[in-house]
């Protein structure tokens, strides 16, 4: 009996922590799929060009527990395009001294 009362209560206050974060969080939640694109374009883009990784290695460390993805590589240019469903984002190697930007 004393484990259904606390048990309500406890609902409550996990329902109303999840709206909370819906509402209130600083990354809304429509801009995740852009933000997921540009952390693994910079990403990728610093573990091949910069570091001079193999293209294996360097996936392997971008897509750990993201969904699925696309992904263009252009040698000559030394840039990376990648794409999800809702949105793509494209790095470059700016410079030897700074490193990958996005673009």
């Amino acid at each position: 009996m004393r484990t259904k009362k606390f048990l309500i209560p406890f609902a409550i206050f996990i329902f109303l922590g999840a709206i909370h974060q819906v509402l209130f969080s600083a990354t809304p939640l429509k801009e995740m799929p852009m933000l997921m694109s540009t952390m693994r374009a910079k990403e990728f883009c610093s573990c091949y060009f910069m570091l001079g990784k193999g293209k294996q290695y360097c996936l392997e460390s971008v897509k750990k527990g993201y969904p699925l993805f696309d992904f263009n590589i252009n040698e000559s240019d030394k840039s990376v395009v990648f794409k999800n469903y809702f949105a793509s984002a494209r790095a470059r190697v700016e410079d030897v001294r700074y490193g990958c930007v996005l673009y």
